[in-house]
């Protein structure tokens, strides 16, 4: 009988155990070992002797953005029809400032004939005996009104009235043309507009002559598919007899003052007058130089009077050069504002196409 020693058996499986467990401890270097290799023999074969390394990179997905549509091309006026309207309106203005030169031109001329004649008819004997009385009255009464203004300013216009009144109307005359060629410019303009961005139109029929008024502008651009209010333009040409009348008023107050100086004596003389002084109101002219012939000389006023026509016709002269430079400058003013008016209904036409919904 074989006795079995148990703890020898288990010795013996103990050192198996142990066995087994060596084995794998030495086996682990090996495989480290042969990893590091791998690595390193890539890397210098990469760089060496450039062998391509396929790395696999994984790329996110993107997000499909759907394409966006293209816009519609923008509405556009053709040149050649703006062109053609700012042409119209710089030819409707050079006629206008053309008339205008001429007009200021011939007034200039029939002021200058009128000044000689006024002059020389201001300063007669009669006429400067007249105002040494009326300036002797005026000095004793010390009325508020002088009655040497009154009478002078009554005699320039007599004179000058007649012509103050053609120029007027024939530059009234002007700047209605000139408000007629530019609405005839801006009715054509919407009209060629209309053609064009609308060939098959019921308003491409339409013909428009002969624009009077701004009712006949209004009307016209409204019959082309233009409606509301389109235009409202005031061109104060009364502005004209404004500026006559202060220039008139500065002329007047410079005659008499120039009569004051010249005529000083004999009015000095005629101050004490028994008869001015006891008068209610100024003498006709008829009583007056009856009263006056036994107060001076004929001398007093003879060696006095060719210097004070000298004197007036110098001052009408340069009363119708300052008159002929504010005339210019009022019908500049006054064409540039109604330019600038019908340019902007121009404009408000041309947005009416590029901008439908608006």
């Amino acid at each position: 009988m074989t006795i079995i020693n148990e703890s020898k058996i288990n010795e013996s499986a103990t050192l198996n155990n142990k066995g087994k467990t060596n084995c794998l401890y030495k086996g682990a270097p090996v495989w480290i070992v042969f990893s590091v290799v791998l690595c390193v023999g890539a890397l210098v074969a990469k760089e060496y002797l450039r062998i391509p390394v396929k790395l696999i990179v994984t790329k996110p997905e993107t997000a499909v953005v759907a394409p966006t549509p293209a816009l519609p091309a923008p509405i556009q006026i053709p040149a050649n029809i703006d062109k053609s309207v700012k042409d119209k309106n710089d030819r409707a203005l050079k006629f206008f400032e053309n008339r205008v030169s001429q007009i200021i031109t011939d007034s200039e001329a029939r002021l200058g004939m009128t000044t000689k004649k006024f002059g020389g008819e201001i300063s007669t004997f009669n006429s400067c005996s007249y105002l040494i009385y009326l300036m002797a009255y005026d000095k004793v009464k010390s009325s508020s009104e002088s009655e040497t203004t009154k009478y002078f300013n009554t005699q320039i216009e007599k004179a000058y009235n007649p012509i103050f009144a053609r120029i007027n109307k024939e530059l009234d005359v002007a700047v209605e043309k000139f408000k007629q060629d530019l609405m005839e410019n801006g009715v054509s303009f919407a009209t060629d507009l209309c053609q064009h961005f609308n060939p098959n139109d019921k308003f491409n029929n339409l013909k428009f002559v002969n624009i009077q008024s701004e009712e006949d502008f209004n009307n016209a651009l409204r019959q082309l598919g233009l409606t509301g209010g389109i235009l409202t333009i005031a061109v104060p040409l009364d502005i004209l007899f404004v500026v006559q009348a202060q220039i008139f008023k500065t002329l007047i107050k410079n005659v008499v003052t120039t009569i004051g100086k010249l005529f000083a004596r004999p009015i000095a003389v005629a101050v004490g007058s028994v008869v001015i002084a006891a008068a209610d109101g100024p003498l006709p002219i008829g009583d007056a130089l009856a009263v006056v012939g036994l107060i001076w000389t004929a001398y007093d006023v003879w060696s006095t009077k060719a210097e004070f026509e000298k004197e007036i016709q110098t001052s009408m002269t340069n009363f119708s050069t300052e008159l002929s430079i504010s005339q210019k400058k009022q019908m500049h003013d006054i064409a540039s504002n109604l330019l600038k008016s019908h340019e902007s209904i121009q404009d408000r036409i041309r947005n009416k196409y590029l901008n439908p919904g608006l």
